[in-house]
This record gives C-alpha cells, structure tokens and sequence, in this order.
C-alpha cells in the first residue's frame, strides 16, 4: 500500500508535491507549537506521512526532486532541547518516553537544528564527564575558568591529519571532553 501510494505521489507534478508537503507542514508546524508540546500518535503518524513523501521524493527523478530543505520544520530551539534532554534521559534510565523527532525523523529538521541539537549535545557530554569538584575548584583555589581550559592540539599545515590522530592516540580519552583548541604551527 504505501509503496504504490509513494509511486502514485511521486508521479505527479512537482507543483502538486510541493503543495501537498507545504499542507502536512502546517499541520505539524501549528501542533509541534502548542504548549503543552503532545508526544502521541497522531503526532507521529503526521510525522510519518511527512517521511513517506520526503523518502518518496528521494526515489524520483532528479529533474522532478524537490530540494530536501522544503521537507524541513521550522522548529523551536526550546522543543529541540526538550526532545535532547528526552532522548538523554532515556538513553540513561530505559524510560520508554522517546524523542519525537531527534532520533525517528532527522529528515525533518533543518542545517541550523541539527547543529543546534549537535552543539548542545556535545555541551551535555562534556559537562557530564566534568566531576562536581571540577567547577568549584575553580572559585576555591582562584583557577582560570572552564573556557580558559581547553585540550590544545599543535598541528602542522602540511601534516594537519597526521599530527591529530597522533597527539589524539598520545592522550586519555577522558580528555576528548574538554573544549578544543587547534594551533597552527
């Protein structure tokens, strides 16, 4: 069924498509901006059909494709974060509450979410690895702050991949977690 609904969507014309990916949009758009946010299945199953068009669109003909970024939620940067936070606390305790959108459908989000989720993420991980008496160390003995410590690496122009998996295979992996600095030498 959903395979001839997909050959059936993709055989029409382009300006059909576009129209019928801008109406699941909205709908998605005004629900995912309600507050409280619903995590059910409708939301789900709009989600899905919103998939089902962008993985049918990807099996049609170039000329006929529509540009990935029109499939694309504009989306809070606030319900982003709650659906990381979901996804770390499942990830930690087993709960059976999943991310709605985070791990089921990427294809949703745009260049500048999945950043925002990456950079977050990365933010999280690395707090996380920092013990508690880490940060107060710092105002109890007067240590430069969290962004004056950072993991240096010295690399060289024309050895810039040698030198990194050198001085990162030289180093313990708790270390991969501190912020980043790269000096040219």
């Amino acid at each position: 069924m959903l395979s001839s609904s997909g050959d059936w969507w993709s055989s029409l014309p382009s300006s059909t498509t576009s129209k019928h990916v801008e109406v699941w949009k909205q709908a998605l758009s005004v629900i995912l901006s309600d507050e409280p946010l619903h995590r059910n299945s409708e939301v789900r199953n709009l989600l899905l059909v919103l998939q089902y068009m962008y993985n049918a669109n990807r099996r049609t003909a170039e000329p006929q494709q529509m540009p990935e970024s029109k499939f694309c939620l504009l989306m809070n940067k606030e319900f982003l974060l709650q659906d990381l936070q979901l996804w770390h606390s499942r990830s930690q305790s087993k709960k059976n509450t999943e991310p709605l959108i985070l791990c089921s459908f990427p294809s949703v989000m745009d260049l500048d979410s999945k950043k925002y989720v990456f950079d977050r993420n990365a933010e999280y991980t690395k707090n996380e690895a920092q013990p508690p008496f880490f940060w107060e160390s710092f105002w109890e003995f007067g240590l430069p702050m969290p962004q004056d410590v950072v993991f240096e690496v010295d690399v060289r122009r024309e050895l810039v991949l040698k030198d990194t998996f050198e001085h990162l295979a030289s180093i313990n992996q708790s270390d991969y977690r501190i912020p980043l600095a790269v000096i040219n030498m």
